[in-house]
């Protein structure tokens, strides 16, 4: 890219600006859009250059003639948390049609394949149009006019005159192109999207109609419901098929993990970390604590005023998830995004954390789940004093990627903790 780069290491090094870089307005506008989201941080040094800090995001953001990018320090760890972590906000209510299938290729069931699937086929029937009539003042016209003699003796004793004329010409209806754009927008940094499918795809959109106005992810997904309620009048099943795969593509892009905006020129997305390991973690305990077996899993349950350390107040307690049986907390469980190597890593505050949760809600355990670069764990590092277990967790990326959903399960079967139904 010419212009402008940065790139720096997810909680890794500060990267030292020089003061000549102060005249980058680009820059400029763009840290004036992450620093106050925290995705970094600014320090004036003294010789008035800067010194970036990264945070937990990882994600890039892009301005004419600059780009700031975040890298994760595990990519793959990062890719298969956030494959897992995304399945729980993304899922299929409608497959593709047999006659949709590429013989030469299997169908892939991801967003990306399902989108390119859906556009191809929808462009093969044609996109919704409409006829839409313009006007313009013109001295050529196009077609014959009828009052030529009159337009010409005018013209000869030099009146002012005009020529307005109304074409009518076909088009793709403006709401459908505007959300197939949007949903493009999220395919070069989908995970399940690979280079051939990004060109074969990109070669698909040149015959979509674009549109100065460019919707951001939830304006898109908020078109495309509205197109598919009034799917009758105007759209044919294929395109409510292409509309619905666009929702899937930008319900990715808005999950609560992600920080997305779409301005005049400018594009920026970024994943925070923390939040991105939490979504994973409740949806292993989801499958860990299902509600076969009588549980009742929930992300952050506890309300701010009702469950506090200290009776009458002190910090709230705030555990991640919580697996309830009845109206009793029965598992606990907290998230952490921190490489450690084996359970007697475990972070002293995030153990007294714990202890806190456990004991004032009663639960018959609590487990903090790490991540972890190492062999996969699951520890037992004490009991509270009425003998409630407190455990220690960790999750590689090879869990991730062979278990998936399943991966707290198999540490949970394998410390003989797995859940059993209620008797």
């Amino acid at each position: 890219m010419a212009g402008l780069e940065i790139s720096l290491t997810e909680r890794g090094e500060p990267l030292a600006l020089p003061a000549s870089y102060a005249g980058y307005s680009s820059l400029n506008h763009l840290l004036g859009r992450l620093c106050p989201a925290k995705i970094v941080r600014a320090q004036t040094t003294l010789d008035s250059g800067q010194l970036l800090f990264p945070s937990v995001f990882v994600g890039s953001a892009t301005a004419p003639g600059c780009r700031i990018s975040i890298l994760p320090k595990a990519p793959d760890f990062y890719t298969q948390m956030r494959r897992v972590a995304e399945s729980r906000h993304f899922r299929y209510t409608f497959d593709l049609e047999a006659r949709l299938a590429d013989e030469r290729q299997p169908v892939d069931p991801t967003p990306a394949h399902d989108f390119y699937q859906w556009l191809r086929q929808s462009l093969h029937e044609g996109l919704p149009w409409q006829y839409v009539q313009t006007s313009q003042q013109t001295s050529l016209p196009r077609g014959k006019l009828l009052f030529t003699e009159t337009v010409r003796e005018l013209a000869c004793r030099g009146i002012n005159h005009r020529v307005v004329t109304s074409r009518t010409s076909r088009h793709q209806r403006t709401h459908v192109a505007q959300v197939i754009h949007a949903a493009s927008e999220c395919l070069p940094t989908s995970i399940d999207c690979t280079t051939a499918l990004l060109a074969r795809t990109r070669i698909l959109l040149e015959a979509v109609e674009k549109h100065p106005t460019t919707l951001q992810p939830i304006e898109a997904i908020r078109t495309a419901e509205s197109a598919i309620r009034e799917s009758e009048q105007l759209c044919s099943p294929t395109t409510i098929g292409l509309l619905r795969s666009c929702i899937a593509l930008l319900r990715r892009e808005e999950t609560p993990s992600s920080l997305v905006e779409y301005l005049p020129n400018v594009r920026i997305k970024f994943h925070n970390l923390e939040r991105l390991w939490e979504q994973c973690v409740l949806l292993l305990c989801e499958h860990s604590f299902p509600e076969s077996s009588g549980f009742n899993t929930r992300p952050h349950p506890f309300d701010p005023g009702e469950h506090t350390l200290l009776v009458g107040g002190g910090p709230w307690l705030d555990p991640d998830v919580v697996a309830f049986r009845g109206d009793r907390a029965d598992r606990i469980v907290d998230a952490k995004y921190k490489f450690i190597e084996g359970p007697n890593d475990a972070v002293s505050s995030d153990v007294y954390q714990m202890y806190a949760y456990v004991t004032k809600s009663r639960a018959t355990s609590g487990t903090i789940v790490y991540c972890t670069d190492g062999d996969c764990f699951m520890h037992t590092i004490g009991t509270t004093a009425d003998g409630t277990p407190i455990y220690v967790a960790g999750i590689n990326a090879s869990l991730l990627r062979e278990h998936g959903k399943e991966s707290l399960s198999q540490l949970l079967a394998a410390g003989d903790l797995a859940a059993q139904a209620p008797g």
